[in-house]
Formats: structure tokens, C-alpha cells, sequence
């Protein structure tokens, strides 16, 4: 891979600067290089090499030193300014005042933008008009857009000549001649004075030109130009087009990869529909509650299903804003941004429950089932908002399937049902959200059933399938869902013996680096979140505990990325084995934290297990056994994974009950005790059931084949 420089130049960055420049900044590969002002010789040889002179008159020449500070362009400027008006001169290479011009009475401009304005105001008519609308077009203005909008059509036979008078005056570049002649300014400075030259009421009407031109063109086979066709319908005032195409502009720029970015499009969406959110957190935490206390004032002791018969929305405005809100949820949720999330998701449910349900009620209720959970811990009324979005969608035909069933299985249906039950649920909300075009939630729904495949034990031949089928499906539209599929397809090769090495997500295929550490250089905490408990899980199979734990470690700090999530309890129940595992390494003090931080995990799993038996009741066990060995009790340990190995088969987790066998050998032989080769040819068949060959390997390497 061939290196990359990147360079990028900015205004002098405030203090403090916004988070992502100051990330950038602390960034140990980046280089921060602060221009310094010219000297004052090297301005005065700037403006003269600009003017084309060897030396400046002494009043120009010190006006010019002390006026421009060594601004490069503020200095150049004032040198074309005083050409323009026509205060000096270049004769035979040298710059001199022009006759009759009182060099004591002489008038500089005291900003650059005064300066520029002074230009632009020498121009002749006909070209003052051109380099305004072309403000309006961009930084960039393709002639044939500014001949669609200019708006004197006598003007249009001579807009050539005019455009090579722009260029002469240096305040436009020629950027392409062919295929089609593009210019651009020659400062953003000159742009922004042109730009503000004109009033109001002009602006809008040529922003409102501009729109129609790019809908006309591009309409919407050019999703790049979504965020163009926002600002210049917001910049024209129509508000509605503006908010809609910052919508799929959001969408687009989350599918890349983009999450806070995507973000800050909603808001401006919302911005323009009247509804402003704060997104510091410590700003955001006082109207979580204050939104929680309206929810319960509103509910008035109703339950869940209640709501399926609530009075309908009449509102087209609250709907609207109820609509972004639901887009731009996940894009929050996953660049962990969980206050926000929260507060949009209790915003959504405050104006559902003050003004009815609307068509998007179904999104509504879901949300609201994870945000509900998360601060009320209370799974099952949780689950019962969830399962209210389902039936409210299957009255009104499905049309949102996609993110109804996408929020249950993937946030709550797990902690009271087999996580089976998701399979096909997960399907057949991709097929409909495709159906309707919702391309987002088809592919969130795809990578869920990859990954519930993987993790409720499925054969590692068939989660290879899926997630091959669902990647060409996605076909890399969605970023983040993707990475799920490459990912779970890659883990299940390290486990069936195929990539690099053991404990290596790499092959020819993928590369492991490139194609999915990678994602911790972005923003989408969630998927890093998998990635790390992959790696614990790995490092934990190969008895490298200390490196489990670490992973743990960067896990748990992204758990408000993937909360309710099946995410959270494989990294409760391998953490809680690492823990333990490594417990039995080191003696002391670091043993008692280590085995009591064990037993928070094991409470969290007893619970969860109380809930749901088939998904958790063989995690606790196992987690009991291995609890037993590291305390000594090995007749109780014994006893306990006998149980997990039963239960995990019952329920269909192959996997666990491989492990609970292998960990029962590991237990007999460090004790000395009879009963080891048969645990571990059951841990080895169970392995070869799931296709595990390298841990059936691993297997062979320490028990003997």
C-alpha cells in the first residue's frame, strides 16, 4: 500500500478547537505546522510580484507593510486595489503613483474584505453581476450553470467575455476548459464579499435557481449532490426540500462510515424544521429527565398495548420532525453519542404520546423500548414496547418493518426469548425494507442475522453462507453493516482452521488490518465494540488471558455503543472467564479483584439467566464451575459443568457446551483426577459439530487426539 500524505490548510483553528480537529491534532501522525505572518520584505515582494513591478512607491510600500500585517491575500489585494482604481501604475516595470494622484490624501482600505469590495466595485457592471451569482453557485460555478440562472438574459451573449474579465482581474481561476469550462475564486474571501454584495431577497431567488438546475441534471442519480441540493434550497427558503435532502444526505454520509457527521446533517435538518438539541452531553442530561417526567405524566399509568389504540397524528409538521428524529437515532447511537440518542428517542415518544400516532409510530415505540431499558433496567416492559411497534406495523401494512423488527431482535428480544426465534424475523424484515427501498435498515437487518447466527452456535459453514449471501446483498452500500458480515465471516474462518493463523482474522480473502481493525479509525463505536470482544474471545480460546483482558477492557468502554445488544452479555460471559482464567495465574491482592470482579459478571448472567434460561442458564453455569476450580471446590466444579455442558446442548449453543467440556478436562488434569481423555473427546466432537478444526486442533495438541 502506497503511503498517503495528507495536507490540509484551515484558518487559524479557535481555542478550545472542536473535538474532532483537537482528535486530530493529539494525533501522534499528524504534523501541526503554524504559518507565521510574512516578513514585511516578503509582502512588499509579494504584492510587487503580483503587480509585476520591481519596487513600490514609499507611501504604497508602507501603507502596504503596515496595513496587511503580512496577510498574503489581504496585501496582494490592496496592491490590485489601488491598480483597479487606477492610484497606480506599472510603467516599464515599475510601480508609480499615477498622475495626479496626492500621495497625503491617499485612502487604503483598513480589512481585506474592504479591499476586495473595493475591486469588485471598479468592475463593470456586467461582470459585478456575474461574480455575484456565481457566489451563489459555489466555490466552483460550471458556465453552464451560471448561464441557466443568471438573471438578465441580454447579459448571456457576452458572459464569455466576462468570464475572461474575471480571470484577468485575478479573482477567478480558469479550474477546467474541457469538457466543460468549470472556474472557481481565487479566495473563499472574494466569494464571501461577493457573495454578501447582494441582498437578501436576490440571494434566494438565484439559491432557488440553483436547486432547480441540480434537480433537473442530477435529480437523484447523484447522491453526492444531496448535501449541495440542501443548501441551496435551505439558502431559497423552502425549508421542506432542504430538510428532505439533509435527510438522505445524513443517510449517505452514515453509509460511508461517517457517523458524527451524519449527525450534525440531522440537526441542521431539525434546525430548519424549528427544533434546536444541544449536543454537549452535560447540556443534554437535564432535559433527558425532564422528557422522562413528561412520558410518565402522559402515559398515566397505561401499559404498552394500550398505546396501540392511541389517537392518531394530525400534525403534518410533528411528524415531520418525528421522521428525522428517527433517522439520524442510529447514527447518534452508533458514534456514541448516547445522550442524544437518549434525549431524540424520548422527544419522539413525548410528541407521539402529546399528538398521536403517526406513521412512523411503530420506529417510535421501538426506540423507545431501548432507551427504556437502559434507564429503567426493566427488560420486560421494554420487550412490551417493542412487541407494541410490531403489532401497531402489522396494522398498518408493514411499512416499517424494517426498523420495528431490526429493534427487537437486535436490542430485546434476546434477553427473554431463544435468540433463534430472531432468524427468520431478521429476514424477513430485510426483504421488506427493500421492498420499500429502506436499503438501511434491509442491510441492518442482514448483518443481525449473520451475527445471531454466530452467536447462538450455528454450524461455521452456515455463518460463512449467510454472511457471504448478505455481504453481496449489501454490496458495501452500508458501511457499518457490512463490516458485521466481513467480520463474523472472518472470526468463523479463524475458528475453522482457514485464516493466517489461530488467533489471526486474516486470509487472502481479507486482511484483518485493512478490512476490520480498521474500523477503530472511525467513529462507529458499535462495530469496534464486536471487533474487540472477537479478539477477547480469541485470545481467551487460546488460554492468552492477559490479552483477553485487555480486549475486555477496550470493550467495555464502547458498551453504551452496543448495550442490549447480544454484544453485551458474550462480553459479560468471556470477560467473566478471562477473569477467572486469569485469576488462577497470580496470586494476592490481584486475585481477589479478579475473582470478585467474576462475580459481578456472574450475578449480571444469573439475572439475564432468570429471564431467559435457554440463552444464559449455561453461561452462569459455566461461569459457576470455573468459579469452583479457581476457589477449590472441584467436586461442586465438576458438578456445575456436567450442568452448563447439558444445558448448552438443550439450547443448541454448541459451542459453549465444547468449551464447558474442554475447561472440565482442563480442571480434571490439573487436579490429577481420572475422567480427562473423555471430557476431551467430548469438548473434540462438539468442536467438529460447530467445524471449529483449529480449536479441534487445539484440542489434539493438548489432550492428544
Amino acid at each position: 500500500i502506497a503511503a498517503l500524505q495528507l495536507v490540509i490548510t484551515t484558518r487559524p483553528i479557535p481555542h478550545p478547537a472542536p473535538p474532532e480537529l483537537a482528535a486530530l491534532q493529539e494525533s501522534p501522525a499528524c504534523t501541526s505546522l503554524a504559518l507565521a505572518p510574512l516578513s514585511a520584505e516578503d509582502t512588499v515582494a509579494l504584492v510587487c510580484s503580483r503587480l509585476g513591478a520591481a519596487s513600490l512607491p514609499p507611501e504604497v510600500d508602507a501603507a502596504i507593510r503596515s496595513r496587511a500585517s503580512g496577510h498574503p491575500f489581504f496585501a496582494q489585494e490592496l496592491g490590485f486595489a489601488l491598480r483597479d482604481a487606477g492610484i497606480v501604475e506599472v510603467v516599464d516595470g515599475a510601480c508609480v503613483l499615477a498622475r495626479g494622484v496626492d500621495a497625503p490624501a491617499l485612502l487604503f482600505p483598513e480589512t481585506v474584505q474592504g479591499a476586495v469590495t473595493a475591486r469588485i466595485d471598479r468592475l463593470k457592471p456586467r461582470e459585478q453581476l456575474a461574480i455575484k451569482v456565481a457566489s451563489v453557485i459555489g466555490a466552483a460555478f460550471p458556465v453552464s450553470v451560471l448561464r441557466q440562472v443568471h438573471p438578465v438574459p441580454g447579459d448571456l451573449d457576452t458572459l464569455d467575455a466576462t468570464l475572461e474579465a474575471l480571470l484577468r482581474a485575478d479573482l477567478t481561476v480558469l479550474d477546467s476548459p474541457e469538457p466543460e469550462r468549470v472556474y472557481s475564486f481565487k479566495h473563499v474571501i472574494t466569494r464571501e464579499v461577493a457573495y454578501n454584495l447582494m441582498l437578501f431577497s436576490q440571494r434566494r431567488q438565484l439559491h432557488h435557481g440553483v436547486a432547480e438546475w441540480h434537480e433537473r441534471v442530477h435529480g437523484d442519480g447523484r447522491p453526492e449532490m444531496y448535501a449541495v441540493l440542501a443548501h441551496h434550497w435551505a439558502r431559497a427558503g423552502v425549508a421542506p426540500k432542504a430538510v428532505g435532502y439533509l435527510e438522505k444526505s445524513s443517510i449517505r454520509t452514515f453509509s460511508m462510515g461517517l457517523g458524527k457527521a451524519s449527525v450534525e446533517q440531522g440537526l441542521e435538518a431539525l434546525n430548519l424544521l424549528g427544533v434546536e438539541l444541544p449536543k454537549a452531553p452535560a447540556d443534554i442530561v437535564p432535559l433527558i429527565g425532564a422528557e422522562l417526567a413528561r412520558i410518565r405524566t402522559l402515559l398515566d399509568g397505561r401499559a404498552p398495548g394500550e398505546l396501540l389504540e392511541h389517537r392518531a397524528l394530525r400534525d403534518e409538521t410533528v411528524g415531520t420532525v418525528i421522521g428525522v428524529l428517527l433517522r439520524i437515532m442510529p447514527f447518534a447511537h452508533q458514534s456514541l453519542q448516547a445522550e442524544l440518542f437518549a434525549l431524540m428517542a424520548l422527544r419522539c415518544m413525548t410528541l407521539t404520546l402529546e399528538h398521536g400516532n403517526g406513521p412512523a409510530a411503530p420506529a417510535v415505540y421501538g426506540m423507545h423500548s431501548i432507551v427504556y431499558r437502559a434507564i429503567a433496567g426493566d427488560t420486560r416492559t421494554a420487550c412490551e414496547f417493542a412487541e407494541l411497534a410490531l403489532a401497531l406495523d402489522a396494522r398498518n401494512g408493514k411499512h416499517l418493518l424494517g426498523p420495528a423488527s431490526f429493534i427487537y431482535t437486535w436490542f430485546n428480544q434476546h434477553w427473554l426469548y431463544p435468540l433463534a426465534r430472531a432468524f427468520d424475523m431478521s429476514l424477513e424484515a430485510a426483504e421488506r425494507a427493500f421492498e420499500l427501498d429502506d436499503v438501511l435498515y434491509g442491510c441492518f437487518n442482514l448483518s443481525a442475522h449473520v451475527v445471531h447466527r454466530a452467536t447462538a452456535g450455528r454450524p461455521l459453514q452456515e455463518v460463512m453462507a449467510a454472511a457471504r449471501t448478505h455481504l453481496a446483498r449489501n454490496g458495501r452500500r452500508v458501511i457499518n453493516a457490512a463490516f458485521h458480515c466481513v467480520h463474523e465471516l472472518q472470526f468463523a474462518k479463524a475458528l475453522a482452521g482457514v485464516t493466517d493463523a489461530p488467533l489471526s482474522l486474516s486470509d487472502g480473502e481479507y486482511d484483518e488490518a485493512r478490512d476490520i481493525a480498521s474500523i477503530c479509525a472511525t467513529d462507529h463505536y458499535n462495530q469496534m465494540g464486536y471487533y474487540f470482544i472477537s479478539r477477547l474471545r480469541l485470545h481467551y480460546y487460546y488460554r492468552d488471558h492477559a490479552a483477553a483482558l485487555d480486549f475486555a477492557d477496550k470493550a467495555k468502554a464502547l458498551l453504551a455503543a452496543f448495550a442490549g445488544q447480544t454484544g453485551e452479555f458474550e462480553l459479560s460471559f468471556f470477560h467473566a472467564l478471562a477473569l477467572l482464567g486469569r485469576a488462577r495465574e497470580v496470586d494476592g491482592d490481584p486475585r481477589s479483584t479478579l475473582v470478585q470482579s467474576a462475580r459481578e459478571r456472574l450475578q449480571q448472567l444469573q439475572g439475564w439467566a432468570a429471564l431467559c434460561a435457554q440463552n444464559f442458564e449455561h453461561k452462569a453455569l459455566l461461569i459457576e464451575a470455573e468459579l469452583d476450580v479457581t476457589e477449590g471446590r472441584a467436586a461442586k466444579a465438576m458438578t456445575a459443568y456436567d450442568a452448563a455442558a447439558k444445558s448448552a446442548a438443550a439450547a443448541g449453543y454448541v459451542q459453549h457446551e465444547a468449551l464447558a467440556h474442554e475447561l472440565r478436562a482442563s480442571a480434571l488434569r490439573d487436579a490429577g483426577e481420572e475422567g480427562c481423555d473423555e471430557a476431551a473427546a467430548e469438548a473434540r466432537r462438539a468442536y467438529t459439530r460447530w467445524g471449529a478444526a483449529a480449536k479441534v486442533a487445539d484440542i489434539d495438541a493438548r489432550f492428544g487426539a
